[in-house]
């Protein structure tokens, strides 16, 4: 009897067991058919200071993918060296060209950005970026992958030349605004207005002195006053008898 409800126990527990490795390999197909499977390549031209293994991609604040590999390599034609940054983006398996985001984003001028280093980590991110005016209508490719457009910064001196002629035009418009004729209209009224003004206060000043000689005046006498009250009181004080007699000389 004890034998029988042994072997019972030990079939449901077999059992349990079959039924949990159908459900996981059930759960891993899942998983699979809807796993991280699209992968790009990103070629950014310019520092990758922070970026490593696992940074986020984000798009529009919401994490939709990550960096799955940073490797260099040596062009034999040109003889430069590229970083190519490969991706994987959270969509699902074989979706059709209609309906694939990354393919739309793509498509309609989305760029690859790379964040400022974090202050405390020290690490950097990926920001996919809107630019309609770049769309990208066929797909390039970096070996067997699909290029994800980058924002491409300019060279050294194409940058140093630009900051010049952005100085030069800023420099040129502020010559202009000082020898403009509205600038110096509004000198000229700011003058004339001054002017006005110090009048006026020369007026009023005027006008104060003769209110300020009478308030001066009147505190004087208001002052004599009430030496005059505090004298009386005191000798109330001493002679109070005086209410009825009258002051003596």
């Amino acid at each position: 009897m004890a034998s029988e409800k042994h072997t019972t126990i030990l079939g449901a527990f077999v059992l349990g067991a079959i039924i949990i490795f159908f459900f996981m390999l059930y759960f891993y197909y899942v998983q699979q058919a809807y796993s991280i499977t699209q992968t790009y390549v990103m070629l950014f031209k310019g520092s990758l200071t922070g970026l490593q293994i696992g940074a986020p991609i984000t798009f529009r604040g919401v994490k939709i993918g990550q960096v799955i590999d940073i490797r260099i390599k040596r062009i034999p034609e040109t003889g430069k060296i590229e970083i190519p940054v490969y991706v994987q983006f959270y969509t699902g398996k074989n979706q059709d060209e209609n309906y694939n985001p990354i393919y739309y984003l793509i498509h309609t001028g989305w760029k690859a950005d790379i964040s400022n280093p974090g202050l405390i980590s020290g690490t950097s991110s990926i920001i996919l970026e809107e630019n309609p005016r770049e769309p990208v209508k066929k797909f390039s490719y970096y070996e067997d992958r699909i290029i994800f457009p980058t924002i491409q910064i300019p060279d050294e001196g194409d940058s140093l030349d630009s900051t010049l002629k952005t100085a030069k035009k800023t420099f040129n418009k502020i010559a202009d605004f000082i020898s403009s004729e509205k600038l110096q209209n509004t000198l000229n009224n700011g003058s004339a207005a001054m002017e006005k003004f110090n009048k006026l206060m020369s007026k009023l000043d005027d006008q104060a002195n003769p209110i300020l000689f009478n308030f001066n005046k009147a505190l004087i006498e208001m002052q004599d006053t009430t030496y005059q009250i505090r004298n009386f009181t005191e000798y109330l004080s001493r002679h109070p008898e005086s209410l009825i007699t009258g002051k003596k000389h």
